[in-house]
């Protein structure tokens, strides 16, 4: 997917959210199946997190779903009518002005370092 600088909910990807509740909710269901199972032995081990995971995963994914099919995916939260920033926005420099003169610089000695590839020099030494 295109980096749109919008931030699609918690992991920036608005696809396939019902199978990451799916999978979060089997983890989930799982761990605390086994912990309560413990109390049977090991097999109550074992069993309780089949059947743990099985019921969190079903549960997990269709309480997901349902929410996704109203929520805002352009959001954090999920909730508003606006959009959130995406927080890893990058620039494509590529696609903006990279012309550099000296007079566009106000201190030769500070001024960073810059590729060669990402800009065009007019005057002065690289």
């Amino acid at each position: 997917m295109a980096d749109d600088n919008i931030q699609h909910g918690i992991d920036d990807n608005p696809n396939e959210d019902g199978v990451k509740g799916l999978e979060l909710g089997a983890l989930g269901g799982g761990a605390v199946g086994a912990m309560a199972g413990m109390a049977a032995g090991p097999v109550g081990a074992v069993v309780g997190a089949i059947i743990g995971g099985s019921v969190g995963s079903i549960a997990s994914g269709a309480a997901v779903d349902v929410v996704d099919s109203i929520d805002n995916d352009n959001t954090v939260t999920g909730i508003g009518a606006e959009a959130t920033p995406d927080v890893n926005t990058t620039t494509d420099i590529s696609s903006s002005d990279t012309t550099i003169s000296n007079s566009d610089r106000t201190n030769d000695t500070n001024v960073g370092t810059i590729g060669t590839s990402d800009t065009t020099r007019t005057s002065g030494t690289m």
